[in-house]
């Protein structure tokens, strides 16, 4: 005789009857974050989708006022340009890694698990490599700042 009180049991798409070796506790957890690296990877997206128009509406604007290249215009376009590159790459980085979730979700298989598990450490790697640069170049910056600063500072005194 079957438990009346018992829940209901069915098969939904992305929540896998565990047969394949990998921790259910393991597999929780990642149907847990995937959301999250799903709406992350969009907002990866939309930020460059908003910085695309940025770069035309600045090139635009350069256009109409005569199409002079000043240092700053060239400046602001090439910080627009590296972001748009990051914003990108982290865009399909983690939206790998959640396509890699959503097959293991599928399969249960230890070896989507290795693959979700890649595709994690290679985000965070680029991730690692983006924050050393800009404290690399905050570090620059702040020095230039101090030598412009000591610069004008002795110009002015003569």
């Amino acid at each position: 005789m079957q438990n009346q009180y018992a829940p209901p049991q069915s098969q939904v798409a992305d929540v896998h009857q565990n047969t394949g070796g990998v921790d259910d506790r393991v597999m929780d957890s990642l149907r847990r974050t995937r959301l999250w690296t799903q709406i992350t990877s969009i907002l990866f997206f939309v930020t460059a989708g908003i910085t695309v128009i940025t770069v035309a509406a600045m090139l635009l604007g350069n256009k109409l006022l005569g199409g002079n290249s000043t240092p700053e215009m060239v400046g602001a376009l090439a910080s627009n340009l590296l972001s748009l590159g990051f914003e990108c790459l982290f865009g399909v980085l983690i939206f790998k890694y959640s396509a890699n979730i959503a097959r293991l979700m599928q399969t249960g298989s230890m070896q989507d698990l290795v693959l979700a598990m890649r595709a994690q450490r290679l985000f965070w790697k680029m991730f690692g490599i983006f924050i050393l640069l800009m404290i690399g170049l905050i570090v620059l910056l702040f020095i230039g700042g101090i030598v412009f600063a000591v610069a004008v500072g002795a110009g002015a005194a003569m």
